[in-house]
């Protein structure tokens, strides 16, 4: 009976601390959901209700035994809310997970320019590495975060640079932002330098025979 209290504890405690991880990586988010985005959903302990579900064109993210569930338009908090209560009417004292993954574009002067999948924790400079960093001949300076139809230009730059705190607005990201980075001059590569060279003795050789 001893083993069979001490086994109960155990158990309780593995529960208790499920519960406190999932919750720890849910975090808030009230950034309204896109056609396009995804919602990583985790169900302990029924893992096949788990997965990642894309919130369709007609504004719905279609979800095993909950069917059609209004997204986009939803805050955050309001949606994951209605997805933990659904499946936990389905399964007691399941732990739900809710995580959206925002769709962000990176285009221009980096080194994998595409639509990101991020979740709305990443930051600016979290979707730049995610892009590979910036490209050699990226104008730093002059990047711009471009939302519903306003542009937020950023000195990327300074704020590597002197540490300095880029715009709030700019950090926290939102589903659908696009992110500019402008390209600079091109460098000199090895077959401008070789054009320079030859060009030089050129014209070191016309100097001599002019000479003479």
């Amino acid at each position: 009976m001893v083993r069979s209290a001490v086994c109960k504890c155990l158990l309780a405690l593995a529960l208790v601390s499920v519960g406190s991880s999932a919750i720890a990586q849910d975090g808030g988010y009230n950034s309204p959901l896109r056609p396009g985005d995804v919602l990583r959903i985790s169900v302990w302990p029924d893992a096949e209700l788990s997965g990642e579900f894309p919130v369709e064109g007609d504004g719905n993210v279609y979800l095993p035994f909950l069917g059609g569930v209004r997204a986009v338009g939803i805050p955050g908090d309001e949606l994951r809310s209605r997805i933990r209560e659904g499946f936990q009417a389905a399964q007691r004292n399941a732990v739900v997970t809710v995580t959206p993954m925002f769709r962000i574009g990176v285009t221009g002067s980096v080194r994998r320019p595409g639509a990101l999948m991020v979740p709305p924790t990443d930051g600016f400079f979290d979707v730049i590495a995610a892009a590979g960093g910036f490209d050699i001949r990226a104008r730093q300076d002059k990047v711009s975060v471009v939302r519903d139809g306003q542009v937020i230009v950023l000195n990327a730059k300074d704020a590597i640079k002197k540490g300095e705190t880029l715009p709030l607005d700019a950090l926290t990201l939102r589903s659908g932002d696009q992110i500019i980075v402008p390209f600079g001059s091109e460098p000199w590569g090895r077959r401008d330098w070789i054009a320079l060279g030859n060009f030089a003795i050129s014209l070191i050789l016309l100097w001599d025979r002019l000479a003479n």
